[in-house]
């Protein structure tokens, strides 16, 4: 219960740009679940702590031990935000095609959950993977994707001929 509200602080002073009290706090919490052998948990803060500093993971490490559990355990909902933050370790290595690998494996992973709150943020990494190729127009095309499926989103509850058409998406929440 201790780490869960530490992790829970950790993401209220991320959200707060309070990124060294967040991290502190992930620290914390990481410390609670791994006396409790809370290794899910773990997998899940050590993905926190690489979104609040992305220097955290240089080697790459805690990521790939994250992937390989997850994987390991069958359960693949921290899987696009693992494959994503690989994706972007490798992009700022200049490991371009390797990024590209990681990416596409952020994709299926989160096309698989079904849900367009975790496709969305692979198209924003996708457009930056673009950038750093030199491909302007395959980046505009990322985000303006992106900006669609938060659109989308933002129509899940109206009424009438929007909602029908989110609702019909097959890449939408179940």
């Amino acid at each position: 219960v201790i780490g869960n509200l530490h992790f829970y602080e950790a993401q209220v002073r991320r959200l707060q740009g309070k990124q060294g009290e967040a991290a502190e706090a992930l620290a914390a919490a990481i410390v609670c679940f791994q006396a409790m052998g809370m290794v899910r948990e773990i997998a899940h803060a050590n993905l926190e702590a690489i979104v609040i500093d992305s220097s955290a993971d240089p080697s790459g490490e805690r990521i790939a031990n994250v992937i390989s559990y997850q994987i390991d355990v069958g359960d693949p909902r921290p899987l696009p935000l693992a494959w994503r933050l690989e994706a972007a370790r490798l992009r700022r290595l200049g490991d371009l095609e390797n990024a590209a690998l990681a990416l596409e494996q952020s994709f299926v992973a989160s096309e698989a959950l079904g849900n367009p709150d975790r496709i969305w943020p692979t198209h924003l990494e996708a457009a930056e993977l673009a950038l750093a190729a030199g491909e302007r127009d395959a980046a505009l095309g990322e985000l303006r994707r992106a900006l669609e499926i938060n659109r989308d989103l933002s129509l899940h509850f109206p009424a009438g001929v929007e909602r029908e058409r989110f609702l019909a998406r097959p890449d939408r929440a179940s």
